[in-house]
């Protein structure tokens, strides 16, 4: 779970749905704000990668380079989120970006796929 709510906000939210267990919750990597991501090296970020599980505190570019540094590792990668952020960064390195829309004047979701080549 990527997220720019901050570090706290976003553990309490994946321990409530299950992302985590308490164990997990207080330990880096498994739980790590984006500019100590940002911050590594291309390296080191690829060496902790695949044991994220919560990134608080998250810019756009922050999770351009967890996606990039996923799909170095042969990960196939799916982002949700805010339609235009996402196409606009996440465009040329996901598999498909999965756009969430909730309309204001009705009760339903809208839903896009874009599937990327």
């Amino acid at each position: 779970m990527v997220t720019g709510d901050n570090v706290e906000t976003a553990k309490a939210i994946a321990l409530e749905c299950g992302i985590l267990d308490t164990k997990d919750a207080a330990s880096e990597p498994i739980v790590i704000e984006g500019k100590v991501f940002r911050d590594m090296s291309e390296v080191a970020r690829e060496e902790i990668v695949e044991k994220i599980t919560v990134m608080g505190r998250s810019s756009p570019n922050d999770k351009l380079l967890l996606v990039q540094s996923l799909k170095r590792k042969g990960h196939v990668v799916a982002v949700t989120g805010a339609p235009m952020m996402l196409l606009h960064c996440m465009r040329p390195v996901c598999n498909f970006v999965i756009s969430l829309r909730a309309s204001t004047y009705s009760n339903f979701l809208l839903i896009l796929i874009f599937f990327v080549i």
